[in-house]
C-alpha cells in the first residue's frame, strides 16, 4: 500500500469489512441520529456482531446492550461513535484500551466550530495516533459497503438498498456525498463503497483514495473535494489510481484565488489553488466533474470496460438532427468523426437507401427499421472500418417494434467488436422499455442526450489516452539534487535585486543574458565596455520589483552617449516614482533579439509546496494567462507536457515559417528551475524567470530578468 502521512491506516480492509461493531451511544429511537447506525445494519442484514452501548439500555432491537466499552466480550473491529463531543476523547481512550483498531466519529462540535472545539479535535487526533486508531471524522456521516451490506451510517441516504457495483465515492461532504450517492442511483449506478470523512482527524480522504486504488473491487473512484491538508500527496495517489488502470473521477470546490492579490510576482497571480488543482488532475489523468449527471454518466461509460484505441468515433444515427449535435459536441470534447474507409462506403451503398447520409455521422433513416438484417449488417460494416475507434448510436425516440429491433442489431454488433459501442436514446421508458432491456443487459452504456453520450465519450476517449501515455519510468521525478550552498542569502528575507535573482538562478545552471551591475555613482562606459550593443539599461532595486511600473526600462541603447543618458533617466524615474527605495543601480544589459519570449516562475503553494509555471512571457503575460503549472519535482516527460499543451507552443514550434526555438534547451531549464525548488524547499516564496528567451534550436536559453522573494 502507498506509504500514508499517518500511521493509522495500514490495514483499511478491516475498516470496511468488519467482523465486529460496537454502537457507542446508541439509541432505540431510530428518529434520533445516534438511532440510525444500528437500525439501518439490522434493516440491510449486516451479518457481523453487533454490541450496542448504552448504560440507558438492557438491550436494543433484540440485542444486548453493554454499559461500556471495557465490558464488551470479544474483539472489536470497529466501533461507531454517537455522543457529544466532549465525552469522545474518554470514549477513545476506552477504544484504545480495548484494542479496537477503527472508530468512526459522527459527533459534531469539533475544529468546524472553531477553537473551542479544535482542542478537542487535538485530543481526538492524540489518543488515536497514541493507540494506533484509524478515525473516521469526526463531523462525518458515516461509511458503507455494499456488497457487504455494511451500512453504518445516519440520514435518509443509507436507509436506501443500493445495487452493488464497482463505485466508490470518497466525500468530504457528508451531506452533498449522500446526495451524489441517491442521485446516481436513480440512473442505475453500482456502488462498491462510501465514505464521509468529516473533519479527517487521523485517516484523510487520500488515504481512503490509496486503499482503493487497491481493491479489488472498486472498479472506479469518484472523490467530492473541498480541500486537501495533505495535497502533495494527490499526484502519487493519483498516478496510483492511473497506474491500476482506475477512472479517478473528482469533483474539486472552493478552490478560491482569495489570497492571490498580495502576490508580488506573475507566477504567483497566475497559479492560484484553482489553476494548481486542475493542472495536477491533468497531470495525474484524474477525471474532473461538475454535476451528479457526471457521476452517473461517465461512471456508466468508463463500466462498460472497453477503451478504445483512438479518439475517432462512427456516429450513426436513424435522425439527422441527433446527428449534428453529436458532432458538434463531440468537437467540443476532442472527439473526431473520421471519413470512412473507401471499402465501407462502398458496402454501405449496397445496402442503404439511395437517400441515406454515408458520411460521417451515419444518417441510415428510419426506411431501414423493418429490415432488421440491415440494420445489423450496416452497424457491422462501421465498426469493423479501420478508421474507427468507437461507434455511437443515436436512436432518437424510436419507440415500440422498431426500438426492439434496432436494439438487437445494438447487441449484435457490441458482441462482435471490442471497440466501445454508446447509445444515445431518448424515447420514454413506457414507448422503448424492451429496447432499454435489451441494451442495458449487454451492458452497452446508453444515455438519455446526445449532449451527455459526447461528453461520456469524451471521457472515456480521455481516459484510454492517458492510460497509453502512463509510464512509471517517464513519469518520475529526477534524482535529488544535491544541497548547494547559499550563505550569501542565509538570514535574508523579502525581494531579491535583479542582479541577485540572477546570481541565484545562475548557480542552478540557468544561462542568463550577459550584462553589468553600474552601482549609483560608478563610471558607466567602464561597467559596459565588455558588452555589445543595442544595450538594456534596468534599475536594480529591491523595492521596485516590477521595473516598467516605474518607467525604470529602456531598451535599443545604441551608443555609449546614449547609454549615459538611459542610466540618468532610468535612475531619476525610479526615485520619483519611490523616493524611499534603495536604488542598488542600473543593469546594463545585452539586447536579444529573435527569440521567443516565455515566462518561468516558482510559486511555493500553502498546500502542494513548491510549484513550477511555465507561459507565455513578456509584459502581457497575465492578460494572455497561456500557461501550465507542476508541482515539484518535475520529470522530463512533464516538462515537455507543460511546453506543449500552451498556445504558445506554436511560437515555439515554427508556426508561419518561423524558425523553430530550442525546445529542448527549455526542457533542461525547466528541469533545473524543478532543481532549485527542491534545493531550497520553503525558501523562495516566488520567483519569476520573465522573460525567459528561448533562442533558434541548437542555441540554448537565456533568462533577461529574474524576481525572487524570500521566506523570512
Amino acid at each position: 500500500m502507498e506509504a500514508s502521512t499517518k500511521s493509522t491506516c495500514q490495514d483499511l480492509a478491516r475498516l470496511f469489512s468488519p467482523r465486529s461493531i460496537a454502537i457507542v451511544g446508541a439509541s432505540a429511537e431510530v428518529t434520533r441520529i445516534s438511532g440510525q447506525p444500528m437500525a439501518f445494519l439490522l434493516r440491510h442484514g449486516f451479518t457481523g456482531r453487533l454490541y450496542p452501548v448504552n448504560p440507558k439500555y438492557e438491550e436494543i432491537s433484540g440485542v444486548r446492550c453493554y454499559p461500556d466499552v471495557a465490558s464488551l466480550p470479544d474483539e472489536v473491529d470497529l466501533a461507531l461513535i454517537l455522543i457529544p463531543a466532549e465525552k469522545v476523547p474518554a470514549v477513545l481512550e476506552d477504544c484504545g484500551a480495548k484494542g479496537i483498531p477503527f472508530a468512526v466519529i459522527y459527533s459534531a462540535g469539533f475544529a468546524e466550530v472553531g477553537e473551542s472545539g479544535r482542542g478537542l479535535q487535538v485530543q481526538v487526533a492524540a489518543i488515536a495516533a497514541r493507540y494506533g486508531i484509524g478515525v473516521i471524522g469526526p463531523n462525518c456521516q458515516g461509511l458503507m459497503n455494499v456488497r457487504e451490506n455494511l451500512y453504518a451510517g445516519f440520514g435518509t441516504a443509507f436507509a436506501i438498498e443500493y445495487r452493488p457495483g464497482g463505485v466508490s465515492v470518497v466525500s468530504q461532504s457528508g451531506g452533498f456525498g449522500s446526495a451524489i450517492l441517491m442521485m446516481a442511483d436513480e440512473e442505475a449506478v453500482g456502488f462498491r463503497a462510501f465514505v464521509s470523512t468529516g473533519n479527517e482527524s487521523t485517516i484523510t480522504a487520500l488515504d481512503l483514495i490509496s486503499y482503493l486504488c487497491e481493491d479489488a473491487e472498486t472498479k472506479i473512484i469518484v472523490a467530492y473535494i473541498e480541500g486537501l491538508k495533505d495535497a502533495r500527496r494527490l499526484v502519487s495517489v493519483g498516478r496510483k489510481a492511473l497506474a491500476a488502470g482506475k477512472p479517478f473521477l473528482v469533483w474539486k470546490v472552493g478552490s478560491s484565488d482569495a489570497g492571490a492579490a498580495a502576490a508580488m510576482s506573475h507566477t504567483a497571480n497566475l497559479a492560484g489553488a484553482r489553476e494548481i488543482y486542475q493542472s495536477v488532475f491533468e497531470q495525474i489523468g484524474a477525471i474532473q466533474i461538475s454535476d451528479v449527471d457526471d457521476v452517473s454518466d461517465f461512471s456508466r461509460a468508463l463500466a462498460a470496460g472497453r477503451l478504445p484505441k483512438g479518439n475517432r468515433v462512427a456516429v450513426v444515427t436513424v435522425s439527422g438532427g441527433a446527428g449534428i449535435l453529436l458532432a458538434d459536441h463531440c468537437s467540443m470534447v476532442g472527439v473526431q468523426l473520421p471519413a470512412l474507409s473507401d471499402s465501407s462506403v462502398g458496402q454501405l451503398r449496397d445496402i442503404l437507401p439511395t437517400f441515406a447520409v454515408i458520411s460521417n455521422p451515419i444518417d441510415v433513416t428510419a426506411g431501414i427499421m423493418n429490415k432488421p438484417e440491415v440494420m445489423s449488417r450496416c452497424l457491422s460494416i462501421i465498426a469493423n472500418d479501420p478508421n474507427v475507434d468507437s461507434v455511437v448510436v443515436a436512436c432518437a425516440a424510436q419507440s415500440g417494434r422498431y426500438a426492439s429491433i434496432l436494439a438487437d442489431a445494438i447487441r449484435n454488433v457490441h458482441a462482435e467488436t471490442d471497440k466501445p459501442v454508446l447509445v444515445a436514446w431518448n424515447s420514454r421508458l413506457e414507448l422503448a422499455g424492451d429496447a432499454y432491456a435489451i441494451v442495458d443487459a449487454a451492458g452497452i452504456p446508453r444515455f438519455r442526450t446526445p449532449v451527455r453520450c459526447a461528453r461520456a465519450l469524451g471521457v472515456l476517449c480521455k481516459f484510454a489516452d492517458s492510460v497509453r501515455k502512463y509510464s512509471p519510468q517517464e513519469t518520475e521525478p529526477r534524482p535529488a539534487v544535491r544541497k548547494r550552498g547559499h550563505s550569501w542569502i542565509e538570514g535574508r528575507s523579502g525581494v531579491l535585486s535583479e542582479y541577485e535573482g540572477a546570481r541565484l538562478i545562475a548557480e542552478h545552471g540557468i544561462p542568463i543574458v550577459r550584462g553589468a551591475l553600474v552601482p549609483t555613482g560608478e563610471a558607466v562606459p567602464v561597467a559596459a565596455s565588455a558588452l555589445r550593443f543595442p544595450l538594456v539599461a534596468k534599475i536594480q532595486s529591491p523595492d521596485i520589483p516590477h521595473k516598467s511600473e516605474a518607467n525604470g526600462v529602456r531598451i535599443g541603447i545604441q551608443s555609449t552617449s546614449e547609454l549615459l543618458q538611459a542610466v540618468k533617466e532610468v535612475t531619476e524615474s525610479a526615485r520619483k516614482h519611490s523616493p524611499q527605495a534603495r536604488l542598488e543601480g542600473v543593469l546594463i544589459q545585452e539586447q536579444i533579439q529573435g527569440a521567443v519570449e516565455v515566462l518561468l516562475g516558482l510559486k511555493n503553494d500553502p498546500a502542494f509546496g513548491p510549484t513550477v509555471v511555465y507561459g507565455i512571457g513578456g509584459i502581457f503575460v497575465e492578460i494572455y494567462a497561456d500557461f501550465s503549472t507542476r508541482v515539484v519535482p518535475v520529470s522530463r516527460e512533464e516538462a515537455l507536457s507543460m511546453i506543449r499543451e500552451t498556445k504558445g507552443f506554436a511560437l515555439l514550434s515554427g508556426a508561419r515559417g518561423r524558425q523553430p526555438a530550442d525546445i529542448e534547451a527549455l526542457v533542461d531549464t525547466i528541469l533545473r528551475l524543478s532543481d532549485l525548488a527542491v534545493d531550497l524547499g520553503d525558501r523562495v516564496a516566488e520567483l519569476d524567470i520573465n522573460p525567459l528567451f528561448v533562442l533558434p534550436n541548437g542555441r540554448g536559453v537565456l533568462a533577461g530578468d529574474a524576481l525572487v522573494k524570500l521566506r523570512g
